[in-house]
């Protein structure tokens, strides 16, 4: 039983990434000093990559996830808007903001800093990997300190709750931002 458990929190601390893309160097390390504990998400988008590193962008207006839960009920656009591909440091996108990117590859953001004290010092790096001319991958890394016994609590106690809760909502955003990538890219064709 235990070894089941313990595959089960490796799931949630690893959910679709392969052991080189966790432990990989990420833009987020570099805003939450060690030690700290690491998150990470991805997904396979028949879509290129600008494409899909377009529709990150898109995380600036919506969450994309379960949008009834961290939307107030507003439905996140199904439409690209103009304008949200043009990054700049200190723009918002959900709980974070804009503290490095580079177009076309990633978009790496803290948690605002009147946030802090609710999620901690969070970082989040979403980075988009060409796989082939026409796909792509997702990796999302999120950087948790542990530093305090309050961010161990909350992040890395004896129950993953944070865990399983951002893999809830993360993983209905990775595919909705999948879909709508790969949608664009067939509807182009």
């Amino acid at each position: 039983m235990a070894g089941l458990n313990k595959m089960r929190i490796s799931r949630l601390v690893a959910w679709n990434t392969t052991p080189k893309e966790h432990m990989a160097a990420y833009p987020s390390d570099a805003y939450v000093p060690l030690p700290r504990c690491r998150l990470t998400r991805a997904v396979n988008v028949q879509a290129p990559a600008d494409v899909t590193f377009r529709w990150i962008c898109q995380l600036k207006l919506a969450p994309y996830s379960y949008d009834w839960i961290d939307n107030l009920g507003r439905r996140s656009p199904a439409q690209l808007r103009p304008g949200t591909e043009h990054l700049a440091k200190g723009q918002h996108f959900m709980l974070f903001e804009i503290a490095d990117f580079v177009p076309g590859r990633h978009l790496t953001g803290t948690v605002r800093p009147r946030l802090q004290a609710i999620a901690g010092r969070q970082a989040i790096t979403y980075l988009v990997v060409a796989t082939s001319p026409q796909s792509s991958r997702i990796i999302v890394c999120i950087d948790l300190p542990t530093r305090s016994w309050l961010d161990r609590l909350r992040f890395s106690g004896p129950v993953p709750v944070f865990a399983a809760a951002d893999l809830f909502m993360m993983r209905r955003q990775l595919y909705n931002l999948k879909c709508y990538a790969e949608r664009d890219t067939h509807a182009a064709e």
